[in-house]
Formats: structure tokens, sequence, C-alpha cells
């Protein structure tokens, strides 16, 4: 795997990437008609904006300097990995309108005016805790604030429906794997072997199911 991965010339995380491999397929397909990595920010707080300043006694007067410090609590934005616009076709089979009041988890996107916004998470652990804050904090504020965004897996989205053509080659084996030294040495994986479980499905195959 390259040590750099690029969607429309920016640098982006491995999984944006398997992402944007998906949405891509898609656009081609006619189920998309736009695809905006990290698209314009939402505003989620204005700030709390206040003059900072410092008096120093001299001889004959007291100096006020002002701080380029501008606020006491500083703006909040926050940036989606992903704006897509859906074409009409791809309701109900790869999106449906959030606005329902029954939501039907075959259909893998949620859209709202025709578009979805999505946040893009590793499949597997995560030391860090992204997705548990962006799940129990930033997503419920975004929808406070009138937007949804969406968190989507790439390796659970693939599971879930199809794996895109150009990604394929990062969930099969490129040489043989061996488990054990010695004579406890053992061919685990061929080349071309599958890296995951799950059924592998392109998006013809997932149509047609």
């Amino acid at each position: 795997m390259p040590k750099e991965y690029k969607v429309l010339g920016y640098k982006a995380t491995f999984e944006e990437y398997l992402v944007w491999l998906y949405l891509e397929e898609l656009q081609e397909a006619g189920y998309i008609k736009e695809i905006i990595f990290q698209p314009e920010s939402f505003e989620l707080f204005k700030g709390l904006p206040k003059k900072f300043y410092k008096d120093k006694q001299l001889k004959t007067k007291v100096k006020r300097t002002y701080s380029k410090r501008q606020y006491l609590i500083n703006p909040v934005k926050y940036t989606s990995d992903y704006e897509v616009y859906w074409d009409v076709t791809a309701y109900d089979i790869f999106t449906q309108l959030i606005t329902c009041t029954e939501l039907d988890l075959n259909i893998p996107f949620l859209a709202l005016g025709g578009e979805s916004y999505l946040e893009v998470k590793a499949s597997t652990f995560d030391p860090q805790g992204t997705t548990r804050l962006f799940t129990s904090r930033t997503q419920p504020w975004l929808s406070e604030q009138l937007y949804y965004v969406q968190l989507i897996k790439p390796l659970t989205l693939f599971k879930d429906t199809f794996i895109p053509k150009k990604a394929l080659e990062y969930l099969v084996y490129k040489k043989d794997v061996y488990t054990g030294k010695g004579r406890n040495r053992k061919l685990k994986a061929k080349i071309g072997d599958k890296k995951h479980k799950f059924e592998y499905k392109t998006l013809k195959e997932y149509l047609e199911c």
C-alpha cells in the first residue's frame, strides 16, 4: 500500500481513501451527482469575544496594553469528511431520507435535502477513542444545529453492500503469509486470498441480490 493517499488532490487517510473509491464507483454508475471531500465547515459556536488587557504603572501614568487574544471561549467549527449529492436513482437503494418515520437498515446512507455528510472512521480498534467522541459529543451537537453527519466505517460498509473494484487490491493478500517458525511454519494465506471472512460482492452482484 502507498504511504500517502489522496482524494481530489488532498491528503487523506487510508479509510477516507477507501470510502472515496466506493463513492466514485457509485458516481460512475450514475447514483451520485457530486462528491466533495472536506466540504465547507459547520460553525457550531461563534465564540465569546472579549478584549484582554494589562495595565502597567509607569512613573507618571498607567499604560494599558491590549492582548492579541480575542475570545474568552474560542469559536468551534467542524468539517465533515464528505458531502455527497445523490441522484434520484439512488433513493431506496443506497440512500433514504432521514426525515422518514421508519428507516430501512438495508439502505446504507441517510440523506437530508438530497445530500449526505459523512464522517469516516476506521473499522478496527480505535485507541484514541475518536469514534466514541464523535458519536457521543460531535454528532449530537451537530444534530442540535439541524445537521446530520453519518458515521461511516469502510469495512463495515463493504461487508453490508459491495467492494469497489479499485479497493479490492487492498482486501486480498499480495504475497504468501506464514505463521510460526522453523518446523512449525505453516502457510496461512496465499496470494489473492481474501483478508476478511465476509462475502466479497461487486456493485453488480449487490444490485442483483
